[in-house]
């Protein structure tokens, strides 16, 4: 999942590179119904969520101390589908290698309050990508304000 890249003609560029790769895009905005549909037929769904959310998609939740703006979509996702959430991360190694690491599945939280899940869990999914970053801090690409509040 994601938003589509500028100018045009990179977006084309990534695109036929994910789907050469095996991979399709699914846009970010009103992507619910695929993302559910990919899931039934046993498809991963990647959600990249080191990143800002704000309006009514986001949650505040901390992020390594302070609060932040969050998805609950990840949230809403995982306790709608019962699909895992696996956290994954890469980073280069001392001879240049490139690592992808699998985490074991979060365990999601449960709650008698549907907010209370969400944010509960997308505390969990922040937790986990704190753990992530810290492995490898010198390499998080940090692009972006993650605490706008």
């Amino acid at each position: 999942m994601r938003r589509p890249l500028q100018p045009a003609w990179f977006e084309a560029l990534i695109n036929k590179q994910f789907e050469k790769s095996g991979f399709k895009s699914l846009p970010k905005t009103g992507s619910m119904e695929s993302i559910m549909n990919c899931l039934e037929a046993g498809h991963a769904v990647v959600f990249p969520f080191d990143q800002h959310a704000g309006g009514k998609s986001s949650i505040l939740v901390d992020f390594l101390g302070h609060p932040a703006g969050t998805f609950r979509s990840l949230a809403l996702i995982a306790i709608a589908s019962g699909a895992p959430v696996i956290p994954a991360s890469s980073w280069r190694d001392e001879n240049g290698n490139h690592v992808l690491r699998f985490e074991e599945p979060l365990q999601l939280v449960e709650s008698t309050s549907a907010k209370e899940e969400i944010r509960l869990n997308t505390r969990l999914f922040n937790a986990s990508l704190e753990q992530m970053v810290l492995r490898h801090p010198d390499q998080w690409w940090w692009v972006h304000r993650r605490w706008r509040n």
